[in-house]
């Protein structure tokens, strides 16, 4: 089992003011499962992740997502 946080287009889009939950959580000693983190590589992508005025991954998004999967 894998955990995996995607990050909503908030906290890439406009980081001011995040309160860094995924990183937090995804470094936390205490989870005992195995991370699949896009967190780092959503934010370093300038690529549009996003459909427009929507919550949900384009494409893009989702290459990136299914290639930490793979």
């Amino acid at each position: 089992m894998y955990l995996s946080i995607i990050p909503n287009p908030v906290t890439i889009l406009q980081p001011d003011g995040y309160n860094q939950m995924i990183p937090r959580l995804e470094q936390d000693t205490a989870l005992r499962m195995k991370i699949l983190s896009v967190y780092d590589t959503f934010r370093n992508t300038n690529l549009q992740l996003y459909r427009r005025g929507d919550t949900h991954w384009n494409n893009n998004g989702m290459q990136l997502w299914l290639g930490a999967v793979n």
